[in-house]
């Protein structure tokens, strides 16, 4: 299990069942990777809920301080190492590099799917940890399923990815609604992998500003109640 806690020196905690022992993965003042110095904030917020699966692996959101450009990153704790997902200034698949991410999604795969601010556009954004590599899923100005273009974030900036690698997502459109939608991964180079978006019926389009979590309702047997 993974969680965070807070007051004092806040960080992202490990509960393990079968040693039943908790272990710090990061906390306040830890040296962040890639440089500068980790700070935890906000624990209320779905930036920093951790995301874990069943290899004992943990993606999370946490601030980086002592930086050129202090914003939020996703980091990824494997194998008792803690790496970098997406962080303030690291480099950014289409260009630009990245000065905010968060609402990280973790799969059995040691896949993340996340939130992103990068120097050039917004959206939602996919890692592989086997590969290394990060790709686009969806940014601002991208068509949307159904009309208008993505205008983002979303209501919530919450997203779900599943083990098939496909990401569901909440968006803000140019038409003034918010929809949720699901992103299929395909074939083909990794800056355009994620080519293939549904608009899903349970989306609500009025405009009046609600919409659907999109982890309340997926699964990993790609099904929507």
């Amino acid at each position: 299990m993974g969680f965070v806690s807070a007051p004092g020196r806040s960080g992202i905690f490990l509960w393990s069942a079968s040693t039943q022992t908790v272990g710090a993965i990061a906390q306040d003042g830890d040296p962040a990777p890639g440089g500068g110095t980790l700070q935890f904030l906000n624990f209320q917020e779905f930036d920093y809920v951790p995301s874990i699966n069943n290899a004992g692996q943990v993606a999370f959101g946490a601030n980086v301080v002592n930086v050129l450009n202090p914003a939020e990153g996703v980091f990824l704790f494997s194998g008792g190492t803690l790496s970098f997902v997406a962080r303030p200034d690291s480099a950014a698949p289409g260009g630009g590099t990245f000065f905010d991410a968060f609402s990280p999604s973790l799969n059995a795969n040691g896949e993340v799917a996340f939130v992103g601010d990068t120097t050039l556009t917004s959206g939602v954004y996919f890692f592989s940890f086997s590969g290394g590599t990060t790709s686009i899923v969806a940014v601002i100005g991208d068509p949307a399923p159904g009309g208008g273009n993505f205008t983002f974030p979303g209501w919530s900036a919450v997203i779900s990815l599943n083990n098939q690698g496909k990401v569901v997502f909440d968006g803000l459109l140019s038409t003034g609604s918010i929809g949720v939608f699901l992103a299929t991964r395909q074939p083909g180079p990794a800056a355009t992998t994620y080519q293939q978006r549904g608009r899903l019926p349970s989306a609500n389009d009025d405009g009046a500003g609600r919409t659907l979590d999109p982890g309340t309702f997926w699964n990993q047997r790609k099904r929507l109640p």
